[in-house]
């Protein structure tokens, strides 16, 4: 529909949770590294690119007292997406690609794409209170970016990530993401091991 308003609707008392694990396998870790792509633990001297194996877990609730409807929209699609609250379980593997730019030794850029796909367990409760299960294929697509400089003692920069799933109540589709931004700045320290 279009929405002409200088704002966007709200449901002020809806509560969501999202919880996700997952777990890499990178084939080539001579030459690229995850951990400076992503924890910055590490250092990568030269550019390189490797494909991720991997396995995921995701976990999303959301609930709305009032329904997922708001108020301000016409009433003939609230009666038919009578959507109360929802959980969302899926499992699955995935299998993508990253790669670390090392610009001039200081300057990196790495970019990465994960998609993955499973099984998906959707427990949704409709505002009569009526709940039902559904079991679905899942499938998912992360996708990660980072640019930042770093020497040999500091280093500075930006990350961003999306993690993009979806699920289908009635004839209707809801696209679920969970999106984080980064900015991180740290010192590094040279310790020796004593003999």
């Amino acid at each position: 529909m279009n929405w002409t308003e200088s704002y966007y609707p709200k449901l002020p008392d809806m509560r969501t949770i999202s919880i996700g694990a997952s777990g890499y396998y990178v084939l080539n870790n001579k030459k690229y590294s995850n951990k400076a792509a992503v924890l910055r633990t590490q250092k990568q001297d030269k550019s390189a690119g490797s494909f991720l194996f991997g396995i995921c877990f995701n976990y999303d609730e959301a609930n709305s007292p009032d329904g997922f409807f708001p108020q301000e929209l016409p009433d003939t699609i609230a009666a038919d997406f009578d959507l109360k609250g929802f959980r969302y379980i899926a499992t699955g593997v995935t299998i993508g690609y990253a790669y670390t730019w090392v610009i001039s030794k200081n300057f990196f850029l790495n970019v990465s794409a994960v998609p993955g796909g499973g099984y998906k367990d959707i427990r949704v409760v409709n505002n009569d209170g009526v709940s039902d299960v559904e079991k679905q294929a899942h499938a998912q697509l992360l996708l990660r970016g980072a640019f930042g400089y770093e020497n040999k003692y500091f280093f500075i920069g930006l990350s961003a990530s999306t993690l993009m799933r979806n699920m289908e109540y009635k004839s209707y589709e809801l696209d679920l993401a969970t999106e984080q931004i980064r900015f991180f700045i740290g010192k590094r320290f040279n310790v020796t091991r004593q003999k």
